[in-house]
């Protein structure tokens, strides 16, 4: 069942039928003998390595020759824009990237390996 389609994908609702565990199965389409773009590679990398209990959980990453896959834990209750509507209105009059790009460079700090103690 799809639940959400967008320009750079589309996102599905499965279940794992051994456990009956829902996921989001995140589909992005990839161009013929094309490496995997880099936005997608930097998404993956950093979801591995996030473990925080307002962070949706991920599951895996797949590729094939057309398609990548990235599974993540399936949230019930919409999409962030519909459960908050004030999101919608902020996105559209104000660019977030100046408020989410601290956060992101503060992860990244974070879970970076630190260097030997002197």
């Amino acid at each position: 069942m799809a639940l959400w389609q967008g320009g750079y994908g589309s996102v599905h609702l499965m279940c794992e039928t051994r456990t009956g565990v829902e996921y989001a199965l995140k589909a992005i389409p990839r161009k013929r003998n094309t490496a995997i773009p880099r936005m997608v590679q930097r998404e993956v990398t950093i979801l591995q390595q996030l473990r925080h209990p307002n962070i949706v959980p991920f599951k895996c990453c797949m590729v094939d020759k057309t398609m990548i896959y990235i599974v993540m834990k399936y949230i019930r209750g919409g999409n962030l824009k519909v459960r908050y509507p004030i999101l919608a209105l902020l996105s559209s009059f104000v660019p977030l990237s100046p408020y989410f790009t601290p956060s992101i460079s503060s992860l990244q700090l974070c879970s970076s390996p630190r260097p030997p103690s002197q």
